[in-house]
């Protein structure tokens, strides 16, 4: 835990920089401190006063953490699989406790499953390097005190593998897109996915239906978003619909930092396959997903992103949501044919598809909606910069 001197010195650096660099604080102990009781040692890892608990989203639960996990511990490049809780890359523990069998998943970290979500569960944790979330299930990130995102740190649960399908899958031809908003399969181009907002139509009068809003906040059901419908006409012929961002949620007893990158950027919908027959309809954009954190505090300068992907031309794929606040852009024809929409962003909604040139040719694909980005916190942080906007929730 942050002892008395450790916060002291928070409030004294300037800026997240300072905190996790000059002043030594997150992984590195000055000599002064070393020599502390409870600093630097397994007593770092004791649980606060009940008083400072708040009540966890989405299942995880403080009786998770217990004084068998490491004080402290960092990941960089490294993959955490959110079903299962294995992690492969660089991982660092400080030394502490042998944690239960029962929890193991790497010497000092536990996990555990609770329904739709994977809990990890650590005292400390640095991420000072990109870390890729894979599996069917939401990430929590459970920490008995803090969790620091470095300048260098990036997590990303956007990820998806087309051999093990999770939520917010994509359409492809003869199977629907998945997802609370999902977008409809369309002829002449895929209708996008939502989520945050509504996704984008597709294009002409037999593009596919946009998908529609997702009202359930984050901290009541943290959910992947929802991906784009294909354009499907004949067999393998239209575009593949782009799949959602995934699902994280990060809680801490004390302190979220964030200041490198969290994203759940959603995908761009895939060009026409081609083939005779074809009307070379453009899959549309998966949704951005979702991002919860809740802590106390949380503070930094760094970027969290979960915008949408953007739809596609006939021949030419949609770009993924990216990592600024600013639209996707939906494919191009150079023919003078359709366009894909662009994928929401934020203060930008998902833009459609554009109309075939001829009355028989494929409608670009809808552009995919922005996610959510929730925090529950005691004070709203001003020098995050996201996209779409914060959800602001008040901790208790």
């Amino acid at each position: 835990m942050l002892g008395r001197m450790n916060v002291r010195r928070i409030l004294g650096c300037a800026g997240l920089a300072g905190m996790l660099t000059g002043c030594n604080l997150l992984f590195k102990e000055s000599p002064s401190d070393a020599d502390r009781t409870g600093d630097a040692t397994p007593g770092d890892a004791r649980a606060p006063d009940a008083a400072s608990e708040f009540p966890l989203s989405n299942g995880a639960s403080w009786t998770d953490v217990t004084g068998s996990l490491a004080p402290r511990s960092a990941l960089a490049d490294a993959t955490i699989d959110a079903d299962t809780g294995a992690i492969t890359g660089a991982v660092a523990i400080r030394p502490g406790n042998t944690i239960p069998t029962s929890l193991e998943v790497h010497a000092g970290i536990g996990f555990r499953q609770a329904g739709d979500v994977g809990v990890l569960v650590v005292q400390q944790l640095a991420i000072n390097g990109p870390i890729k979330v894979i599996g069917r299930r939401a990430l929590i990130i459970l920490a008995g005190d803090w969790v620091a995102i470095e300048a260098s740190g990036n997590i990303d649960v956007s990820a998806f593998n087309k051999d093990n399908p999770r939520p917010g899958r994509g359409g492809v031809t003869g199977v629907g897109a998945t997802g609370c908003g999902a977008g409809s399969a369309g002829a002449r181009g895929g209708g996008g996915g939502g989520f945050g907002a509504a996704g984008g139509a597709g294009g002409t009068n037999q593009g596919g239906a946009a998908g529609a809003a997702c009202d359930a906040p984050l901290h009541q059901a943290l959910q992947f978003g929802s991906g784009g419908g294909a354009a499907l006409i004949g067999s393998d012929c239209g575009g593949n619909g782009g799949d959602s961002g995934g699902a994280l949620q990060i809680s801490a007893r004390n302190l979220i930092a964030v200041g490198g990158l969290l994203q759940a950027n959603g995908r761009g919908g895939q060009k026409s396959q081609g083939g005779v027959g074809c009307l070379l309809g453009g899959g549309a954009g998966g949704s951005g997903g979702g991002i919860l954190l809740e802590a106390p505090m949380i503070t930094g300068s760094g970027k969290v992103f979960a915008n949408g992907g953007a739809g596609a031309s006939a021949i030419n794929d949609g770009k993924n949501g990216g990592n600024a606040p600013t639209p996707a852009t939906g494919g191009s024809d150079p023919n003078g044919g359709a366009t894909g929409g662009n994928g929401g962003a934020s203060g930008v909604d998902a833009g459609n598809g554009g109309n075939g040139f001829t009355a028989t040719a494929g409608g670009g694909g809808g552009g995919g909606a922005v996610g959510k980005i929730e925090f529950r916190t005691r004070m709203m942080p001003t020098t995050i910069i996201t996209s779409p906007a914060i959800t602001f929730v008040a901790l208790p």
